[in-house]
Formats: structure tokens, sequence, C-alpha cells
């Protein structure tokens, strides 16, 4: 073959489309190498606010390998077992492994997503009542969060995911509470994109731990007009805590969050049917 030939139209569009190919290939694999990097890296740091809220300080959250959540999660560790069930929220009832894949779509728990299903005929929810999140449908089954004292072999807290609407953000979090729903044991969010310094406040240690010890329902029993008020909250009102500073949209999101989701259109027949069992 001749240099002319080499150095053709045909053959320089030959050896481009190549190249591109081969750079295509090579960015489709990193870029689904990283995917999986991320998913992992999702839901670990998920792992690491579920165990904020499960009686750990966030400075031994920190300190914890991977291997030491993974075995927490895992009923491995000799002191606590955080068990993930899957939760019916119309019924209130758990779903059974052998129940998921017929009614979810996913093989296990550890696989179900509850984010993907809310938009599947028969798997979400409007969302009505008189309590506004911001959101206009939920998913019809959640996760929630067993945790669970080896050693005495008794159940302390349960940990339920909520979300709904603040300023220019929907907050992803959970609530933890005790295991006789009496008190709010926690509250932390792991996704939200509020402004930092007023409604990002809500990531502040100081606030959340504002959050321990409120009573989760008020004295008729029933969840409170208010988790949040403007201000410090007068002594006797032992549901709520002081807003954020300059953040009145945020706070009045937070607020309605903890009502809806530890209301009946939440996880309140999941509460009421473990309190008559």
């Amino acid at each position: 073959m001749s240099s002319n030939d080499k150095d053709s139209t045909f053959n320089t569009f030959k050896v481009a489309i190549l190249l591109c190919l081969v750079c295509s290939l090579l960015v489709s694999a990193t870029a689904i190498g990283l995917m999986e990097i991320q998913k992992t890296n999702v839901a670990l740091d998920k792992k690491k606010n579920i165990l904020t809220v499960a009686g750990y300080t966030p400075e031994e959250v920190k300190k914890m390998s991977k291997k030491d959540i993974e075995e927490i999660f895992k009923g491995e560790n000799e002191s606590i077992q955080i068990l993930d069930i899957v939760v019916d929220l119309e019924t209130g009832l758990e779903v059974s492994n052998d129940d998921l894949k017929e009614k979810t779509g996913f093989d296990s728990v550890v696989d179900f997503d509850q984010e993907k299903i809310v938009k599947q005929e028969g798997l979400g929810s409007e969302i009505e009542g008189g309590v506004n999140i911001g959101l206009r449908k939920r998913e019809n089954y959640s996760h929630v969060y067993v945790v669970k004292d080896k050693k005495k072999d008794l159940i302390t807290r349960y940990v339920f995911p909520v979300k709904g609407k603040g300023l220019w953000s929907t907050l992803m979090g959970y609530i933890a509470v005790d295991a006789s729903f009496k008190q709010i044991e926690g509250l932390t969010f792991y996704s939200h994109k509020e402004t930092p310094g007023l409604g990002g406040e809500v990531d502040n240690p100081k606030w959340k731990k504002l959050w321990e010890g409120r009573m989760l329902f008020s004295e008729d029993g029933q969840v409170a007009n208010d988790y949040v008020v403007k201000g410090s909250p007068d002594e006797s009102n032992r549901n709520a805590v002081a807003g954020l500073s300059g953040a009145t949209i945020t706070s009045k999101g937070v607020s309605n969050l903890v009502r809806y989701w530890m209301g009946e259109e939440g996880f309140g027949k999941f509460i009421s049917e473990v309190q008559n069992n």
C-alpha cells in the first residue's frame, strides 16, 4: 500500500471512527464502574445516618470502618443489630421476603428501593389529608429499621425514613423513636439543598440534639400540630423544638414531614400494629 493510500480521506475517517469507538467503550466502562462505586457509597452514607439516630454519636460513627457498619446491619455485632424490614403502609404489616417479589418486584429487602416504586401503578398513592409535605405521591411500601440490643434481647428504637419539601429541595432523612413510641430519639437528613447558614442548619448538630427526648404524640394521643415552632417553645410544649432562624419555610417543612410520616398516612398504621401486638 502506497503512502498516498495510507493518507487517504477514507483511511483518515476509518482511524478516527475506530478511535472514537475505543474511547466510547473506555468511557462507558468507567462510568459503569463509577456508578457502582457511587451506589455503594450512597448506601453506606444512609447507614451512617441511621446509626446517628440509632444511639451512636456522630463521632463514634466517623470512627467506624465499613466492615464495622456492615456487621451491625448483618447482625454480626455482639451488642447491637439493626434489622431492615419492609412495611406495607396501607396495612401497617411487615412484608415477608416471600411476598416482597410479588408485591414490589424486588427480590430482597436489601435490594428494595422505595424511591423507584412511587410512580409505578399500585405501588404509589396520592398524598391526601391536612398535612402538606410538598409531594404529590408517596410509596405504598417502605423500609423500617428495628434497632435491637442483642445482649438484652430487646428492641430499643425504630428508625423511619422521612421526606418532604423545604424551601429549595426535598429533605430526605430518618427519624428515630423509642420502642414504646413515646418520644423522638433523633432526626437527621442525608440529602437536601437548603441554603447554607439558614435552612441548611438542619444539619447543625446542636439543632438535631434538640429533637432528642421530644414527645412523639400530644396528650390526646395524636400527632402534634407543630413539631417546630417560631422562637423557643413553651416549657409545657413537650413536642416541639425551636425553629431555624431565618428559615421559616424550611422549619415548617420539617414540622410537616414529621407530622405526616408519624401520622396515619405514613407509619401510623405500623405503629398501631406494633402497639396492639
